[in-house]
């Protein structure tokens, strides 16, 4: 799974030339309402043993480079859509969805970086610092995840994706933004 992320990142930072940035910030901000729904209104997690939906070869062949690619072209969200498409698809209990969406996550930030890093596109001192804050935050956050479970997670991820959903409506250039702005 970790080397397909891998390759869908990769394959999406070769194309964002291609991918119209404004049909991305169209289509994540509700993405990313409705997987806060969907964790919000779930049963707890450790309640319910979940069926897998699909294999993981199958998994591993489509949804794990298509949300790759994604993440290689624009990227907001990349570690709920993993989490979520391993709970729904995988049928992965909220812990093991968390582990398993890290790794996915990481895998496909290696393979824009790699596309990145072949094409001299780095900004070498932001990139440090983003990389040092993204290590020091997941280390927190698989601690507070093994300690507190599902009680802190749940909460959390609901109120990450509707701030980053917000965040991304206000951002200038966002079309949803816009329209808003007409009637407001």
């Amino acid at each position: 799974m970790a080397v397909m992320s891998f390759i869908g990142g990769a394959l999406g930072a070769l194309s964002i030339t291609y991918v119209p940035k404004s049909l991305l910030q169209a289509c994540v901000p509700p993405l990313l309402i409705l997987i806060a729904i969907y964790f919000a209104f779930s049963p707890k997690p450790n309640e319910q043993a979940r069926k897998a939906k699909l294999s993981s070869s199958l998994f591993c062949v489509t949804v794990a480079p298509i949300i790759g690619f994604y993440d290689g072209i624009f990227g907001p969200g990349v570690g709920s859509f993993f989490m979520l498409a391993c709970v729904v698809l995988l049928g992965q209990q909220l812990i093991q969805a968390v582990c398993t969406s890290k790794l996915l996550n990481a895998a496909c930030n290696l393979g824009a970086l790699s596309v990145f890093l072949v094409s001299g596109a780095i900004i070498w001192p932001l990139a440090l610092a983003m990389a040092i804050a993204a290590f020091l935050g997941a280390q927190l956050g698989a601690r507070c995840a093994v300690r507190f479970g599902s009680r802190l997670i749940k909460p959390l991820l609901v109120s990450v994706c509707i701030i980053m959903a917000f965040k991304l409506l206000l951002d200038t250039g966002n079309p949803f933004g816009e329209w808003l702005d007409q009637f407001f």
